[in-house]
């Protein structure tokens, strides 16, 4: 996703990369992990924000599909 495909074209923006990497180390805790452990005061931006993630990205998906 956020390579390119074979004409050179990134699906997603190395800028959303970064701020993914914290939603993609989330899922792998809480994957691994037990509920007891899981702290609201690290997991409160992440779900505040979540829905200006997920337009971020769907911009960058409708983005790809027109140019492709």
């Amino acid at each position: 996703m956020f390579g390119t495909n074979s004409k050179n074209i990134p699906i997603i923006r190395k800028d959303i990369k970064e701020q993914m990497e914290k939603y993609m180390y989330f899922r792998h805790f809480i994957r691994h992990s037990y509920s007891s452990e899981l702290k609201w005061n690290e997991m409160e931006i992440l779900i505040k924000n979540l829905d200006e993630m997920w337009k971020m990205i769907k911009i960058d998906f409708e983005e790809f599909i027109k140019t492709n």
